[in-house]
């Protein structure tokens, strides 16, 4: 069979490579399975779209931050969504395309260069800028997620778009990589192959829900799309179309939701769902005046306590606040001046409180919109699940990228060729080029 980023067993369907998504989340657990399928437009060109095949997703168990804090806890709830996800799918899955929040992720922006022996830029060339990339962005110990190359430039001529085959003497190439602290991806990876899976591709989780949450036109023109989770919220730029920047924060939903269980003295799971049902960043003189119940505890006499939405909408908004400066922070501080003017896009389960929007848009700055995966076809299949909604962009958009491979710079690939020809002028060539 021949390897593919997310691919399972075909077991007679035609037509199509086969995919696999899993995204491990501090709130949930999702699989996704689904068919990369060839679409023909009016003119003749060839696309690809996604079909779901099948859906897998539980509440999360023994993860933290989207890192593993129970390894035996998190493989029964993974292992269980996957068994979903393989039985509404008809099939047995044995390689996925992993998502990451965890390892407190780093972007870097970097630039290399190559003298062109030849003076003309062969494939070893382009291989070997890429290999030098990759030792670049984790020479300080850090595992690689992602590598995506932005730009060429050839004898000093900018925005090169492929340089292969052209004459010149220096080759440059401007570098975006996503680092993270290599304990916990470790960790994420071995709960994985626990669980019989194999992850062939890691996309920072981020990433994966912007794919699915903007558009084409919008990361053209420039968005910063903000994957609001449950214990991590993270931050994807794109400009002209190219991946740019990236950053986490160890804050989300859970952290909304045990605010409100501390300031109301309920317990978590009722804290979530007063905050999913009454929970208002867009106060109104009426909330004062509206009141909801609370639990009455067994050995309590009377009546239930309660509380006014009012008192509620401020819970949330203090602690959401806290989350809108951290980030208005790393958007300020991000030295790429088109991320720091680009709209929002908000996504992700706990994107969905009410007026969120507004509400960032007042402490960003900037226009902000909220937004979820486009709808997929099911096909014939039985889903275990409805699949809508901010909530499942991740897992929708790490299937779409293994549906339509975006190029990446591979972490763990080596080509022959720069094995054969560069590997023992790497370390020299490094600190001259970088």
């Amino acid at each position: 069979m021949k390897a593919h980023q997310g691919v399972g067993n075909r077991r007679g369907r035609p037509g199509g490579e086969i995919v696999a998504a899993l995204d491990v989340g501090t709130h949930k657990v999702c699989c996704l399975v689904g068919q990369r399928e060839p679409v023909y437009s009016s003119a003749g060109e060839i696309s690809t779209r996604l079909r779901l095949l099948g859906l897998g997703h539980l509440r999360s168990q023994g993860i933290a931050f989207g890192a593993v804090a129970d390894l035996h806890a998190a493989q029964a709830v993974v292992s269980a969504a996957i068994t979903q996800a393989e039985q509404a799918a008809g099939l047995r899955i044995e390689r996925v395309v992993l998502g990451v929040s965890c390892g407190r992720p780093r972007s870097h922006s970097f630039n290399g260069h190559i003298g062109l022996a030849e003076g003309i830029v062969r494939e070893a060339d382009i291989a070997a800028l890429g290999s030098g990339a990759r030792a670049y962005a984790t020479k300080d110990g850090e595992a690689l997620l992602t590598l995506n190359r932005i730009a060429y430039a050839l004898d000093g001529v900018a925005a090169v778009r492929e340089p292969l085959g052209l004459a010149g003497r220096r080759l440059d190439a401007n570098h975006h990589a996503v680092t993270v602290a290599p304990g916990p991806l470790r960790n994420l990876c071995l709960l994985t192959e626990t669980c019989n899976v194999q992850p062939t591709h890691l996309l920072p989780a981020g990433y994966s829900a912007a794919i699915a949450a903007t558009s084409e036109a919008e990361r053209r023109s420039g968005v910063v799309s903000i994957d609001l989770g449950a214990g991590v919220s993270s931050l994807a730029g794109f400009l002209e179309g190219h991946f740019v920047f990236y950053a986490a924060v160890p804050f989300g939903g859970q952290q909304v939701t045990e605010e409100l269980a501390h300031a109301l003295s309920v317990s978590l799971a009722e804290a979530e769902r007063i905050k999913s049902l009454y929970a208002s960043l867009a106060p109104s003189a009426l909330d004062e005046h509206e009141f909801v119940h609370l639990p009455r505890e067994e050995e309590s006499g009377g009546s239930s306590p309660v509380v006014s939405r009012a008192r509620i909408g401020h819970v949330a908004m203090a602690s959401v606040g806290q989350l809108m400066t951290q980030v208005c922070r790393l958007l300020d501080d991000c030295p790429i001046a088109g991320i720091r003017q680009a709209s929002v896009v908000l996504t992700g389960g706990a994107s969905e409180m009410i007026g969120l929007e507004a509400f960032a848009s007042s402490v960003l700055g900037r226009r902000v919109r909220t937004s979820g995966p486009p709808r997929l076809d099911w096909g014939s299949a039985r889903g275990s699940g409805r699949l809508a909604g901010p909530a499942f962009s991740g897992v929708v958009g790490l299937a779409m990228a293994a549906a339509s491979p975006a190029g990446w710079i591979g972490p763990r690939d080596e080509d022959d060729i720069v094995a054969r020809s560069y590997l023992g002028r790497v370390g020299q060539w490094l600190r001259e080029s970088f």
